[in-house]
Parts: C-alpha cells; sequence; structure tokens
C-alpha cells in the first residue's frame, strides 16, 4: 500500500496539524508550496533518523467485510449528525454496494422508518459528486475505535 492510501485514511485537517508539529519540531522539511488547485500534492523531507526507522503501523484496509464488523461496535442513532456520517463514509467508500448494510445498520434502531433511510441514501447520492470535503472511511474507523474496535481481528485481510 503506498504513502498516498495511508494518507487517506487521516483527514486532510489531521494531516496539517501532524505536518505542522513535524516542520516547528524540525523533523521536516516542506519542500514545495501547497497550492489551492493541488493542496494535497506536496513532498516532504524528513530530517529525523528516528522518523527515517520508526515502525509506522500497517494501515486498515476496509473491506465490505471489515465495515460491516466495524457497524457491530456503534449504536444506532436514526437521525443524527453521527448516523448520517456513517452512511456517508460507507456511501462514499463503497458506493451502492453499502446500501443494504447501512439499512440493515439502521433497522437495529426502534426508530428506524424506511422512508426516512431512502431519503437520507438518496440524498447521499444525489450530493456526494458535489461535496466539497466528503466523509471518508477513517469516520467509520473513528467511530468504530470509540466503540471499542480494534483492528487486531482483520489485519490478515
Amino acid at each position: 500500500m503506498s504513502w498516498s492510501h495511508f494518507i487517506e485514511l487521516i483527514t486532510f485537517e489531521d494531516l496539517v496539524v501532524l505536518l505542522t508539529k513535524m516542520v516547528q519540531n524540525n523533523a521536516i522539511q516542506i519542500i514545495s508550496n501547497l497550492k489551492e488547485e493541488s493542496m494535497y500534492n506536496f513532498e516532504v523531507t524528513i530530517n529525523s533518523p528516528i522518523l527515517k526507522t520508526q515502525h509506522i503501523k500497517k494501515p486498515i484496509v476496509v473491506t465490505l467485510a471489515v465495515a460491516i464488523d466495524m457497524l457491530s461496535y456503534m449504536a444506532v442513532e436514526i437521525g443524527s449528525l453521527k448516523w448520517f456520517k456513517v452512511l456517508a463514509s460507507m456511501y462514499n467508500h463503497f458506493g451502492d454496494a453499502a446500501e443494504d448494510v447501512c439499512r440493515r445498520w439502521s433497522m437495529q434502531a426502534n426508530e428506524y422508518s424506511h422512508g426516512n433511510f431512502i431519503s437520507s441514501w438518496n440524498y447521499l447520492i444525489r450530493t456526494a459528486p458535489t461535496t466539497k470535503r466528503p466523509v471518508t472511511i477513517a469516520t467509520l474507523i473513528e467511530y468504530a475505535k470509540e466503540g471499542g474496535w480494534t483492528n487486531e481481528t482483520h489485519e490478515d485481510e
């Protein structure tokens, strides 16, 4: 897996904070300026021998099976921002393949309404292509970890 895949698992804001701290500690040097039209393209030179050799954990690869396991660690709160972000992260990562999984997960809640689910899902389909800052699978990972999920059972998948 490339670094670009690893970086996709953290938010841009978290990456900026991490890089800022590393620059302040003289651990890295930013080579090229961040440009508005290509703000995700930049080079980093690592100055610290500790950082060069530091073991970096294997990034979490989220298959649909892993996502289903993650969902089992989360309470369903229909209509909440968290519920919608879970749906968005699943849709943005898996597309239409996530609809049935998200519906079944949502049905665990007493307040589940098929109409509400379909309305929310269709909203995601309509707006996802134009969303400037889409919700990524990192959101699902964060919520699952808050619920006690670990990657240990899926490291070899």
